[in-house]
Formats: C-alpha cells, sequence, structure tokens
C-alpha cells in the first residue's frame, strides 16, 4: 500500500490559509490593502474583542459588481493580474488572489458590495468557503467585509491567537502603518465601538506627529534622495531624539515591508550618533521601478527582493547620513547638538 497519498481539498485550503492568515492583524492587512486596490479615499476598520469576534473594514471604493462579488473569495480569483509576468510589474497590493478565499475558508465571512453603475449591492455570507446567502441591498457605492469568529474551524489555530489586548495592539499597528503611508486618505479605527483614530487628508508629517505623539515637528528631519531611477522620501527623528525600541516604518512603493537591507541601512548612516539601546523614529518609503524588486516570496507580502542590493543599501544609506549632516551645518560639534537637545 502506497504511503504518499493527495490530501483533500478542504484541507489543503484549510493549510493554505494558515500561511495567510496569522491573527487579526494579517486580516485587518489583507482587507485594507484591498481597499486601497479598490481605490478608496475613506477606509473605517472596526475591531470587537481585538478581533477575535470580528473585524469589518469598510471603504467608499469602486466595489464590486454581483458577478464579481460572486467569485471574489474562490481560489486564486483576482483582477490584478492575468499572467505570471505580470508579478514582476505589479503596481497593486494584491495579486495572488489568496486573501479572500484563505480568510473565507477560516471564518464566518459577509461581504456587502456595490458599484456605482448597479442600482443595488450585493450581499453575500460565506460560512468557511462556502455561500450560505445572497442577496441584493440598499448601499452606497463600495464595499463591507465582516469577518467574525477567525479559525472558528481550526481550534488547533484559534488557541494559538494572542490575547485580547495583543490582537487588538498588533491589528492597531498595522491600520498606523497604512495611515502612515496614505496620509492622504481618511482612516477610522474603532475598538469596542470607541473610536481610536480617526484621520483625516493631511501632510505626511501631522499624519507621524498624530501617531507618535512623543514627537513634535522640531524633533523630525526630512529626508528626500534620487538617483537614478529610485527616490526616497519621508522624515526621520534628529539625533538626541530617540526610542527605546525599534520604530522603523519602511515602505517600498508604498507598501509596508520588514526588510532587514533597508533597516541596516538607516542603522549605518545613524552610527556615528547612536548609543547603546538608542533608536531613531524614521518613517520611510523607497519608490523604485517594480521590475527591479520581487514581492512575490512572502505568503503574507512582507517582505520583498532587490534586484541590486548594493545599489539599494549605499543610496539609503548616504541619502540619510545627508539629512542628517544638514542638520549639523553652522554647529561646532555634535556634542554641542546633544547639549542643545537636552537642555
Amino acid at each position: 500500500m502506497s504511503k504518499i497519498h493527495r490530501l483533500p481539498d478542504h484541507v489543503v485550503s484549510r493549510i493554505a490559509a494558515g500561511e495567510v492568515v496569522v491573527g487579526v492583524f494579517s486580516v485587518v492587512k489583507e482587507l485594507i490593502e484591498n481597499s486601497l486596490d479598490a481605490g478608496a479615499t475613506k477606509i473605517i476598520v472596526e475591531l470587537t474583542n481585538g478581533g477575535k469576534s470580528e473585524i469589518r473594514v469598510s471603504d467608499n471604493g469602486e466595489g464590486m459588481s454581483e458577478d464579481d462579488a460572486r467569485v471574489c473569495f474562490e481560489p486564486h480569483s483576482t483582477s490584478k493580474i492575468s499572467s505570471f509576468e505580470d508579478i514582476y510589474s505589479i503596481g497593486t497590493f494584491g495579486f495572488r488572489g489568496e486573501a479572500l478565499h484563505s480568510i473565507s475558508r477560516v471564518s464566518k465571512m459577509k461581504i456587502s458590495s456595490k458599484i456605482a453603475d448597479e442600482a443595488l449591492g450585493t450581499e453575500l455570507e460565506v460560512v468557511a468557503g462556502r455561500v450560505v446567502y445572497k442577496r441584493s441591498v440598499q448601499m452606497e457605492r463600495g464595499t463591507s467585509i465582516s469577518v467574525r469568529d477567525i479559525f472558528f474551524n481550526v481550534p488547533a489555530r484559534r488557541k494559538f491567537l494572542k490575547s485580547t489586548s495583543i490582537e487588538s495592539r498588533m491589528a492597531t499597528e498595522i491600520f498606523e502603518r497604512f495611515a502612515l503611508s496614505h496620509p492622504n486618505i481618511s482612516f477610522l479605527l474603532q475598538r469596542d465601538q470607541s473610536v481610536v483614530h480617526n484621520f483625516a487628508p493631511s501632510s505626511l508629517l501631522d499624519r507621524i506627529i498624530s501617531i507618535y505623539s512623543d514627537f513634535s515637528r522640531e524633533h523630525l528631519k526630512s529626508v528626500e534622495g534620487e538617483f537614478k531611477r529610485m527616490h526616497l522620501s519621508g522624515y526621520i527623528s534628529l539625533p538626541g531624539r530617540w526610542r527605546r525600541r525599534r520604530s522603523l516604518v519602511l515602505f517600498v512603493n508604498n507598501r509596508y515591508v520588514t526588510n532587514q537591507l533597508l533597516a541596516k541601512a538607516l542603522y549605518v548612516a545613524y552610527s556615528e550618533f547612536l548609543h547603546k539601546g538608542e533608536h531613531p523614529l524614521a518613517v520611510l518609503n523607497l519608490a523604485i521601478p517594480t521590475e527591479e524588486i520581487d514581492v512575490n516570496i512572502h505568503p503574507q507580502k512582507l517582505e520583498v527582493k532587490f534586484s541590486n542590493e548594493e545599489k539599494v543599501f549605499s543610496f539609503v544609506r548616504d541619502s540619510i547620513k545627508r539629512a542628517l549632516k544638514t542638520t549639523f551645518a553652522g554647529r561646532l560639534s555634535l556634542r554641542s547638538y546633544r547639549s542643545d537637545v537636552s537642555g
């Protein structure tokens, strides 16, 4: 008898869902990305019980037609690409067609959506990947997706969810990342019906100060760098204004990433200013041609690879160094600057 056998499709789907959906924050991330790809100018995130009971993301984007709403949660259904080669010129946040399918397999999901050209919207409830009902509803253009009881049908995974407070904090942090990458968009976050953040469109600097209340305009320095087809922009904290833990918010083409190469470039640029246990605040976006990066290396799309890492590292490091250097123009020394900021 053969020891090797094919897994049933429903088992494969649940395993794959676990790679995309690792907690409340990953659901929030995927749904906000869908809203941004839909051209939303207002995004509302609501969490109940830290998101473990319900996560709801609503937007005023272009919405989905009835036909699109019926298939959006099916595996590998996407409007973003049509061939493998499209991945290397992708300009949207989503592209694999995995997110809604993965979420729907391990939750009770309700989708309500309407496009401008249709009189009524479409509402579907999907439980563990199966459509429970579909009906027409009155609603404004846009999309609202409710995700209830995450991992209700995978008890082994649900027990590994963090506490309500930790899941809530992680979801809030990912919400703040998107608010920083798109300061021109309205973002509202509610936790158990209490407003946590209500951001109107603003400048990046104002959005940073709203989130990091321990910093003021005087504590931050703008960064602008350009080399060939790369552009670096954002803000970094001035030497002498540190945090106790890493506070690096890094974007590549407005996509939030965790990237050791970019983090190292920043710390090398700060090397002569930092003492042990000191960390700068940095909110930076690297704009780079899509053909020079690969975003298809992590199920949650949180990592990227660069085709020329040395070039990217040097560009980011040198851009930050130049910004820091202008801080000390006209000053006698770093020691005198430290003395100024400390009092």
